[in-house]
C-alpha cells in the first residue's frame, strides 16, 4: 500500500513539473512576443511619421505642432539612425523659427 502512495505522488510530480514548465514556456514567449510587437510598431510609427513629414512638406501644410509631435517620435525610434538624409531635414526644420517655417510653407503655395 506504501508504495502505492509513492507511485501515484511521482504520477502528480511529473504532472505538476510538466504543467509549471508549460506554463513558463508559455509566459516566455509571451513576452518576447510583446517585445518584438513594441519594436515593430515603434518603426511603423516612425515610417508613418517620416511619410507625414514628406506629404506635408509637398502640400506645403508644414507646421510648429506637426514638428512637436515627429521630433520625440524620430528621437526615440532605434532605427532613425539609418536615415541620415531624413535626419538632416528634419533637424533643419526643427531649428526654424516660427517666422521662417510660415515662409517656408508660403513660399511652395
Amino acid at each position: 500500500m506504501e508504495k502505492l502512495y509513492f507511485v501515484l505522488l511521482g504520477a502528480l510530480l511529473g504532472v505538476a513539473g510538466t504543467l509549471g514548465a508549460w506554463h513558463l514556456q508559455r509566459m516566455y514567449r509571451r513576452r518576447e512576443f510583446t517585445r518584438s510587437l513594441r519594436v515593430e510598431l515603434s518603426g511603423l510609427q516612425f515610417k508613418l511619421g517620416c511619410a507625414s513629414l514628406v506629404a506635408r512638406i509637398e502640400s506645403d501644410t508644414l507646421t510648429r505642432e506637426f514638428l512637436e509631435w515627429f521630433t520625440p517620435i524620430r528621437k526615440a525610434t532605434p532605427g532613425a539612425h539609418n536615415a541620415p538624409e531624413l535626419e538632416k531635414y528634419a533637424a533643419g526644420f526643427e531649428i526654424l523659427d516660427d517666422e521662417k517655417l510660415r515662409v517656408f510653407t508660403l513660399a511652395g503655395r
